[in-house]
């Protein structure tokens, strides 16, 4: 899941909170796959596992994504949710 304010100011962060699976309770966050076009975004959360004995539960974790731009306008971001559907936020920044 994904928790977006709908509007922000140039040059300021937004944080917003993405909520992602991992298959076992080693799961982490390792890191944010950007692929940008225009004023669009897709965004992928990268998992990491580590440890040696890790229970066998999916669990969701909690990151924030941070979100900054020098140019006001309307901006899409879309987290990747699987494999082929996204979790579309739409910011507008003044």
């Amino acid at each position: 899941s994904v928790n977006s304010p709908t509007t922000g100011t140039v040059n300021e962060t937004i944080k917003i909170e993405v909520n992602f699976r991992v298959i076992n309770g080693c799961g982490g966050f390792e890191k944010f796959i950007e692929t940008k076009s225009g004023n669009s975004k897709t965004i992928e959360v990268e998992a990491k596992y580590e440890g040696c004995v890790c229970t066998q539960a999916l669990e969701i974790r909690r990151v924030n994504y941070d979100f900054k731009t020098a140019k006001s306008g309307d901006y899409q971001l879309n987290f990747k949710s699987s494999p082929t559907e996204f979790i579309t936020a739409n910011i507008t920044i003044n």
